[in-house]
């Protein structure tokens, strides 16, 4: 049987009935198994871990979704597993701290790479992903959290993703100039919430869509059901093009 791939954050990964999913709800519809490699809290940059690792396990009719989640989160397999991930947004939220494990996680963040850097390396490692899978798959798609005119609190100030320079550079692509928007470059292989791009712009117009609304952007059950069907209809429309 041919399979359903989903990779993503925890709105790839609810924490509901796995079965009122849209990603389980998607794969009935597509008569596909569902293969769900997302893990909660976690960016693309170790996300690109299991793409690397599973890409030679997919079958030629085969179905990938690919999740950009916040472009603030890093990632390494280095650290012992309760600083393994790690937030910029909230950086302390996750973790259960012991007597001295605010003090590490403050030194452990002290000597990251900046914020901007991390935006840049995520965007573009998540970039480079979608040109390996455009060249080895043919059936795969992607939906992104946020995007380029997206803002971060940190630092005691807000960052704007269009204010970082390295994102603004014209990037070559196919011989010629153009933004490095991986939603132009790969329009068609685009997925959006009716005609808006961003996830997290689509869950702040319809807060009856939301948990808990304005800040819990994870879907209700309501919201699952129809993130189903709009998926359906564009990969439908996709593979029926």
């Amino acid at each position: 049987m041919n399979k359903l791939w989903i990779y993503g954050c925890s709105f790839s990964d609810s924490m509901g009935d796995k079965k009122e999913s849209w990603w389980n709800m998607l794969s009935e519809k597509l008569n596909l198994e569902c293969i769900n490699r997302s893990q909660a809290g976690y960016g693309w940059s170790f996300h690109q871990n299991l793409f690397y690792s599973d890409c030679n396990l997919w079958n030629t009719d085969d179905i990938i979704i690919l999740e950009n989640s916040f472009l603030t989160r890093m990632y390494t397999p280095f650290l012992i597993e309760k600083f393994e991930k790690i937030k910029l947004i909230q950086p302390t939220s996750d973790f259960p701290l012991d007597d001295n494990d605010e003090l590490y996680l403050e030194n452990l963040i002290n000597i990251t790479s900046s914020i901007k850097n991390i935006i840049v390396s995520n965007y573009t490692s998540f970039y480079n992903s979608l040109q390996i899978i455009n060249k080895i798959h043919k059936k795969w798609f992607f939906w992104s959290v946020n995007g380029l005119n997206a803002e971060y609190f940190y630092g005691g100030k807000t960052t704007y993703l269009s204010s970082v320079p390295q994102l603004n550079e014209r990037w070559v692509y196919d011989n010629k100039k153009t933004e490095c928007d991986v939603y132009e470059i790969f329009s068609k292989n685009k997925l959006v919430f009716d005609n808006i791009i961003y996830y997290d712009d689509w869950m702040r117009k319809n807060p009856n869509y939301c948990v808990l609304p304005p800040d819990d952007l994870h879907q209700n059950k309501l919201c699952h059901s129809i993130q189903c069907e709009l998926f359906f209809k564009q990969i439908s429309d996709f593979l029926n093009g």
